[in-house]
């Protein structure tokens, strides 16, 4: 029941990753599966081990592909048909979020350099509230920080 009041992440899109990354990532931890996309699988125990070992070894094995399998149908069901492609043959949540990451997360340095000129060059539009136009900056100033670019200090206001 609490499934179905739950709020869905905004489908992926071509525009939106960064805002998708972020709420992704919080709802793949809400739902306890974050960890397939950040650590490794279980690794097999030494070929002599007892067979209490093994035995516990198969149980967090099948855990593990359990919520890869998991997290694998939350980002599915997170993406827009277009991204479909990016995803399709990949066999892991990281590969998935890897995929992903790739083909949106450009961090190029001519990418870089056509953010800090839009946001140089970013003036506020007659009929828009100071507000919109501060969010458009913010925007600006974490598409660089995502790409490790961040504001030169001798550029920065305050």
């Amino acid at each position: 029941m609490a499934d179905a009041k739950e709020k869905a992440v905004p489908k992926l899109t071509h525009g939106n990753y960064e805002a998708w990354c972020f709420r992704m990532e919080k709802h793949l931890r809400n739902k306890r599966v974050w960890t397939t996309i950040i650590n490794e699988p279980p690794q097999a125990p030494v070929a002599e081990a007892a067979a209490d070992v093994i035995a516990r070894h198969q149980v967090a094995i099948n855990e593990w592909e359990e919520k890869c399998e998991k997290a694998m149908d939350l980002i599915v069901q997170s993406v827009e048909d277009s991204q479909i492609p990016y995803i399709r043959r990949v066999t892991t949540p990281l590969e998935m979020w890897e995929s992903l990451k790739a083909q949106h997360r450009r961090t190029t340095v001519g990418s870089q350099v056509r953010i800090m000129n839009r946001l140089t060059n970013s003036k506020m539009m007659t009929g828009d509230s100071v507000q919109k136009h501060i969010d458009e900056m913010m925007k600006m100033l974490d598409q660089l920080e995502q790409q490790d670019a961040g504001v030169p200090e001798s550029t920065a206001i305050g």
